[in-house]
């Protein structure tokens, strides 16, 4: 009875919510402005193509057959990540490595335009028959650091499919896509009668020096970081540890004037990866100051106080754990996030007093 009570009072207010938004938005242009924020890899691009996918039309044709190659390049860049990581390791090679590594190696970026059938071949069988590379392979899963794309496994199953004359990315193709971000990029969209814009700049170290164009009349900052990445390093500097940088990066951009008032959400994201490499891969190696071995739980809530504890301004975080290539979990998360973003923005535009009192 009080549960029906309580939401009922919560759809009449969620109700007004959007008939304020409206008629505050009607008189103008104005799109409220989310700035969306992280390191390289922490899964930005994905969030914002999902928004695209949610939100929009999708993807054009055109897209779709540029990303073809992304996706094309993306594969090779995988095998080839195993072919040297396997090297670099000393282990063993096995027959299948000897007759096609050589070959794989030598491809460039001439590969996105397609591959001739003996190739494919010779990556699909790498790929599922190599001992080599599936030695490799649990190496990563041990906690051994190289570099590996986050969608190798996921390009490698599908190689046979991605190089056929006739295919076409559908949605989680794209979504499991990595081009490095560089530049602005800008999508709009609307929900329930209220206009976003979500700008997404690149994560590497030379590309933040941009962000600060984007900092004007900003609603919300919502941080993507990657959970996954605690034993990681830097691909600009091979001596500083991901996520240690990730969490100096948040403490600095959510403190500065600018963002005195600005709603900040925390996106944990890459929990899949996470789920899987915690099994193996102890924090503890990493952070001294971590005593909770490959506890799931205990590993989670250490990573998400060192990003609670950044806040200076007693403002507050709203904190979502994320899978960003999932749609329906990241449909699902966002709906909480608009819900907050435009209570923020009634309350900037003089409305909450009014809300609350109602």
């Amino acid at each position: 009875m009080g549960m029906g009570c309580s939401t009922s009072e919560e759809s009449k207010r969620s109700n007004m919510i959007q008939r304020q938004l409206r008629s505050h938005s009607n008189d103008n242009s104005k799109v409220i402005r989310i700035l969306l924020l992280g390191a390289s890899e922490c899964g930005k691009s994905t969030i914002l193509k999902q928004m695209k996918i949610l939100h929009t039309h999708g993807f054009t044709d055109n897209e779709r057959h540029k990303i073809k190659g992304v996706i094309r390049l993306n594969t090779v860049q995988a095998i080839q990540q195993l072919l040297v990581a396997s090297k670099e390791l000393d282990i063993d090679q096995d027959d299948v490595f000897k007759k096609h590594a050589p070959r794989v190696l030598m491809l460039d970026h001439t590969a996105a335009r397609g591959l001739p059938t003996a190739t494919i071949e010779a990556i699909d069988e790498l790929w599922k028959d190599s001992k080599t590379i599936q030695t490799t392979l649990a190496e990563q899963a041990r906690g051994t650091r190289f570099y590996l794309l986050d969608s190798a496994r996921y390009m490698l199953n599908r190689v046979r499919k991605s190089f056929s004359d006739d295919y076409v990315p559908g949605n989680q193709d794209i979504l499991y896509t990595r081009l490095p971000s560089k530049g602005i990029t800008e999508t709009i969209f609307t929900v329930e009668g209220a206009r976003f814009k979500m700008i997404d700049v690149g994560g590497q170290r030379s590309e933040r020096r941009k962000w600060i164009q984007c900092f004007d009349d900003v609603r919300a900052i919502l941080f993507v970081i990657s959970l996954s990445e605690y034993d990681q390093v830097l691909l600009e500097d091979e001596k500083k540890n991901r996520m240690a940088e990730s969490v100096a990066l948040f403490a600095g951009i959510i403190n500065l004037p600018w963002f005195k008032t600005t709603s900040v959400i925390l996106f944990m994201n890459k929990d899949d990866i996470f789920k899987e490499k915690i099994q193996n891969v102890d924090p503890g190696e990493y952070f001294d100051d971590y005593h909770g071995g490959c506890d799931e739980m205990k590993a989670f809530a250490y990573i998400k106080e060192a990003y609670m504890t950044c806040d200076r301004t007693a403002k507050g975080i709203f904190c979502h754990r994320t899978c960003a290539t999932d749609t329906e979990q990241i449909s699902f998360v966002w709906s909480a996030c608009k819900v907050l973003i435009l209570k923020a923005n009634l309350e900037e535009a003089g409305f909450m007093g009014r809300w609350m009192n109602w």
